[in-house]
């Protein structure tokens, strides 16, 4: 029950994220470098706020040090998939296959951790495939699939899946009790990419539109953020390792996703189509599914 409860919290602080993404989205002009400023600042913020949980009495591993900075360019590869896809192609199906790849870490489990799986399992990731399908908003879509719409599609799937089973491997290995150092060590790496990709796509900006990002509402709310990555990753780091693949991956992620769109409803009052309403439905009945499979 503990870790259901603590699930919960991550799920819910995760949702808080989202909503101030949302806001921050919509306070800027849509330039794709703000995403990059934005992972470098929050993803800094982050790996700095874990450091007091670090073991500075032991250097970490090289285990842990590759497979961090393994996870920090995953974490970026992946961001930068999604944002090449749904600048190439439709929005509504670049959303499916991002959250469609909980499935590859999802029976992970089974396929290389020997866990149990269920048909009750499978039944609810399906449900939750359906969940992705009808919740995916397409009256933004202006764009046909193609070719290259279709690389970074399937980039960031196989990107994000990835990023599940890393945080598994490192929870099942010799080193699990440097899972603080293995954050620290992925959250750098990916500040440092971020950074890198942001000053490369503003080196032609005045120095005045740079300082225009030190305004203190933005300072608070890259630390909000900063400080949420760190705690959920603390956490869904923690409970990969302790929760059934199929269990875990996709309450995490489906819980996330019925919790946003519910939060635009009553935050932003955006209004949910009949399409988004099934989706919710099926979303709910496979999470519960999930939680008494």
């Amino acid at each position: 029950m503990t870790n259901y409860i603590l699930l919960l919290i991550s799920i819910l602080v995760e949702v808080g994220k989202a909503v101030t993404y949302n806001i921050f989205s919509k306070g800027r002009k849509g330039n794709p470098a703000d995403l990059h400023m934005m992972n470098f600042a929050t993803m800094l913020v982050a790996g700095i706020g874990l450091l007091p949980f670090a073991d500075f009495s032991v250097f970490p591993s090289v285990f842990t040090l590759l497979l961090g900075v393994l996870f920090g360019i995953l974490t970026i590869a992946g961001a930068f998939s999604n944002m090449k896809a749904l600048s190439l192609g439709p929005v509504s199906y670049t959303q499916l296959i991002g959250c469609s790849s909980m499935i590859v870490p999802a029976f992970s489990g089974a396929i290389f951790w020997q866990e149990d799986l269920s048909v009750g399992h499978i039944i609810a990731v399906v449900l939750l495939l359906g969940c992705f399908f009808f919740s995916s908003d397409s009256k933004g879509d202006n764009k046909s699939a193609n070719m290259k719409w279709l690389l970074f599609a399937l980039l960031l799937f196989a990107f994000t899946g990835s990023i599940g089973i890393t945080q598994k491997v490192q929870q099942t290995s010799a080193y699990a009790a440097e899972a603080s150092w293995f954050l620290i060590i992925a959250l750098i790496t990916a500040s440092i990419i971020s950074l890198f990709i942001w000053l490369t796509q503003t080196k032609g900006e005045h120095k005045s539109e740079r300082k225009a990002l030190l305004d203190p509402k933005l300072i608070g709310m890259f630390l909000f953020i900063g400080f949420v990555i760190a705690f959920t990753n603390k956490v869904n780091l923690y409970l990969s390792g302790v929760m059934p693949s199929i269990i875990f991956f996709p309450l995490v992620n489906g819980g996330a996703l019925l919790l946003t769109v519910l939060a635009g409803f009553v935050i932003f009052k955006e209004k949910l189509s009949k399409k988004q309403s099934l989706g919710m439905a099926l979303g709910a009945a496979a999470v519960l599914l999930l939680c008494f499979a």
